[in-house]
Parts: C-alpha cells; structure tokens; sequence
C-alpha cells in the first residue's frame, strides 16, 4: 500500500470515528478528530499524484 492510500485510509477512519463521538454528543472529540483527518486528507491528494 502506497502512502497516499494509507493517508486516505485513515482520513476515513477519523471522519467515522468523528461520527461516533458527535453521536456521544462530544464536539471537543470531534474537532480534534476532524482536525487529523484534514492533515492527512491533505497528504493523500498531494502524494496521490
């Protein structure tokens, strides 16, 4: 697996984890995952070319 794909595979991850915690009614949680998930999110479409 390239590096790209392992940085999509976990922006997605993070953005389903984020579900999970606005469900729990935490939105300190889910800035912060949301957060992550924007960096790596970032790294995929610079490297996926």
């Amino acid at each position: 697996m390239s590096f790209a794909l392992a940085c999509r595979e976990c922006a997605l991850g993070l953005l389903k984890t984020a579900r999970e915690w606005k469900a729990a009614n935490r939105p300190d949680e889910v800035k912060r995952l949301v957060r992550n998930a924007r960096w790596y999110w970032r790294h995929y479409l610079m490297r996926k070319a």
